[in-house]
């Protein structure tokens, strides 16, 4: 009777209606592949925008710590030559005091001279 009723115009129509059903399941397959595939690459553009803005985000870090490394370079420079005079004029006090203690025996020495000389005149 089911071979019958299958073969029969009710059977084709059943058939039929099976092969709509398997033909409207793929189809609403493909569409949630489709929509599946399309909110990836909406994802995937979000992403692509941040790693845009993070990449400008980095290169403005990276031109401060340039600018940042430059102005410490300078300022090490500064005071490398600000130890450079400081050394110097050290070394110029140093040179200074020893010309001054020079001076001091130079005057002592013509101070014994100079009363030499008044002893000699006063014996003469």
């Amino acid at each position: 009777q089911l071979r019958a009723l299958l073969s029969g115009p009710a059977g084709t129509m059943a058939v039929k209606g099976t092969k709509l059903l398997v033909f409207a399941v793929a189809a609403l397959l493909l569409l949630n592949g489709y929509l599946f595939l399309r909110n990836q690459e909406n994802d995937l553009s979000a992403l692509r925008a941040q790693v845009g803005g993070l990449s400008s985000r980095l290169a403005a870090i990276k031109d401060d710590a340039k600018r940042r490394a430059n102005e410490a370079a300078a300022e090490m420079a500064g005071l490398n030559q600000r130890k450079e005079k400081e050394a110097e004029a050290a070394k110029l006090l140093q040179e200074q005091h020893l010309l001054e203690e020079e001076l001091k025996k130079e005057q002592q020495q013509l101070e014994e001279q100079q009363k030499q000389l008044l002893q000699q005149q006063q014996q003469q």
